[in-house]
């Protein structure tokens, strides 16, 4: 369809198709944002709701309930967290880690490796095979 398009000179069409789903969906950008979050600051480590929810008061919008207590808040984003287990955010999927006197804790898991810190991902290597036509 992009073909038809430019033929027919419409430049850009879809261009801003990423912004406008973010703009559409307030709640997954929060998400998306919290997963980061989370990895910067406790990594690929079972945690507990209590730990992600300190992370989950920086991130606005987020379902933090309507509680006003500490304790309100840490069920109803315990809640929040269970809808989201096993559901991939980024490069991210969020999983059930191990209980600990009986809470739920979590874990991220990475789905994709990590970039090459050295900025040369996908480069040829010299006698790799791959410069072979």
């Amino acid at each position: 369809m992009g073909g038809v398009l430019e033929t027919a000179e419409v430049p850009g069409f879809l261009m801003n198709l990423n912004e406008l789903y973010d703009t559409a969906d307030q709640e997954g950008v929060a998400w998306r944002e919290f997963v980061a979050l989370w990895e910067e600051v406790l990594q690929e480590q079972d945690v507990s709701t209590a730990q992600l929810l300190d992370l989950a008061k920086d991130v606005e919008g987020l379902p933090l309930g309507r509680s006003e207590t500490d304790r309100g808040q840490l069920v109803a984003f315990g809640k929040a967290l269970a809808k989201q287990r096993d559901r991939v955010i980024g490069d991210f999927r969020i999983t059930a880690g191990s209980k600990k006197q009986r809470a739920s804790r979590w874990r991220l898991v990475r789905l994709t490796p990590p970039s090459d810190p050295g900025g040369d991902a996908g480069a040829v290597k010299e006698g790799d095979g791959s410069d072979l036509v």
